[in-house]
């Protein structure tokens, strides 16, 4: 067990990338804090950690909430004194379509991908200064594009992906490096309660592996895995350069899909 005495703190780490990078952390010598919501899943968390030798904490919280955000810095700092990498991992996705979510679906998704992220973030900011620390911001190869049917995920992670620039050319003069990742499709529960379905996608631990490289050797951007990022970005060129035709493509697609929803229930298709 390598022993380097820096305290990580993960949110989210109830599952999927969050769970697996704070196992591989503490494995590597991190003090790690672990939050999410579902308290009996983070102790089953650090008893798993502290059997293989390592240290952690759980802090259950509800992250969009004030209170809960700064309860988990400062016990973060009563516990250990420091806070040297932040790993903004909780996110919501939403089955379904803008027409189809409601009002309060939308506000828990955006508070919970974007808000929490910066309120968070200005909270940690003082012990990262501190400890010339980092941030690592879980983003989306979804932030590239805008596609019909997952409500506003999309727009979330372009907003993620937004905040994690400002963030880092502002910090980084204080000595806080901020990094992003942008995962596609992996097997995760939040990929099932995205509609994916179980067992779709790739092995979690790369993402996992690459939070905890980048929390010794930050970088701008890593989309993972990399053979992605050419169709990446070669997609978003192509929505950029070419928005009219891309609005032509789903409306076709969306249009139909309302056709055959209609024919389905017996009623009268949509006009052409």
């Amino acid at each position: 067990m390598t022993v380097n005495k820096k305290v990580m703190v993960i949110t989210g780490a109830s599952s999927g990338f969050g769970r697996i990078a704070a196992v591989m952390a503490a494995d590597k010598g991190y003090r790690v804090v672990v939050a999410a919501r579902r308290a009996e899943r983070l102790h089953e968390l650090v008893a798993e950690i502290e059997g293989r030798g390592g240290v952690a904490l759980a802090v259950p919280c509800d992250i969009t909430k004030s209170d809960d955000q700064r309860n988990l810095i400062d016990t973060t700092l009563a516990h250990f004194g420091q806070l040297d990498v932040l790993v903004n991992n909780a996110g919501v996705p939403i089955k379904g379509s803008f027409v189809d979510t409601t009002v309060d679906e939308l506000r828990r998704q955006w508070d919970t991908n974007v808000v929490s992220l910066l309120t968070l973030t200005k909270l940690a900011t003082p012990a990262l200064i501190d400890a010339q620390g980092v941030v690592i911001n879980i983003g989306s190869t979804a932030s590239h594009f805008s596609i019909p049917g997952w409500g506003t995920y999309f727009s979330t992670k372009v907003s993620v992906r937004s905040l994690s620039d400002t963030l880092r050319r502002e910090l980084r003069a204080y000595g806080v490096r901020v990094s992003l990742v942008e995962p596609g499709p992996f097997a995760t529960e939040f990929g099932e309660r995205a509609g994916m379905g179980s067992g779709g996608g790739l092995p979690p631990e790369a993402v996992a592996q690459v939070i905890v490289r980048l929390a010794e050797r930050p970088r701008r951007i890593v989309i993972v895995p990399w053979f992605l990022g050419p169709l990446v970005h070669v997609g978003g060129a192509i929505t950029s350069l070419l928005p009219g035709l891309v609005d032509l493509i789903f409306f076709v697609i969306g249009r139909r899909k309302l056709r055959r929803e209609a024919t389905e229930r017996g009623q009268q298709a949509l006009p052409s």
